[in-house]
């Protein structure tokens, strides 16, 4: 039996919650090709199955802000995922502000422990400095389903160099991202 990862690739490309843009580069763009990827990397693995919120570059989810939230929420929950995958990128007022975080609604959870597999993946795959996993109550999709949520910030799309590695090495991120799904399902954690 696999297990069912759903992946919010974060925001819409036009319209409303677009996401954040620096270097010429656009976080919708940026998560919509990572989960695209991620989706083709796992495609032939028996015990991986991903779904996207994102079918199309284009694809714009709900009317407004609130529908965008409750429709990612309702796709991973009537797809029955296992465990919803929320990837963005970073910003912050200070430029030197870098690395690969995770956010979960509770530490000691199947959500924490899978955020710092994938978290040590990306730092290892990609070398983005890992900032590990916060308890964290604001991303709104952390509350709205029961599926256990990890809300990955990439890289911070305002720090010169984490931005190269967005726009340079988004397959291996995607793939930095399958390598932390595949040791977590199958336990071969070192």
């Amino acid at each position: 039996m696999s297990t069912r990862i759903f992946v919010d690739q974060g925001h819409n490309p036009s319209g409303f919650n677009t996401g954040v843009n620096a270097f010429g580069l656009k976080e919708q763009d940026i998560t919509y090709l990572i989960g695209a990827y991620l989706a083709e990397i796992a495609k032939t693995d028996p015990q991986l199955e991903i779904a996207v919120s994102r079918r199309s570059p284009n694809e714009i989810l709900g009317f407004n802000e609130k529908s965008d939230l409750r429709e990612r929420t309702n796709m991973a929950e009537k797809w029955k995922a296992d465990y919803c995958l929320c990837i963005h990128v970073g910003i912050h007022d200070d430029p030197d502000t870098n690395g690969s975080e995770a956010y979960v609604l509770e530490e000691n959870t199947k959500a924490f422990a899978l955020s710092e597999i994938i978290l040590s993946e990306i730092a290892e795959t990609v070398g983005t400095q890992n900032n590990h996993t916060h308890k964290h109550v604001t991303p709104a999709i952390l509350k709205k389903t029961k599926i256990p949520v990890v809300y990955i910030n990439l890289a911070y799309i305002s720090n010169y160099e984490d931005s190269v590695l967005l726009g340079n090495a988004p397959y291996q991120f995607a793939h930095a991202i399958y390598s932390g799904l595949k040791k977590y399902v199958t336990g071969s954690i070192e």
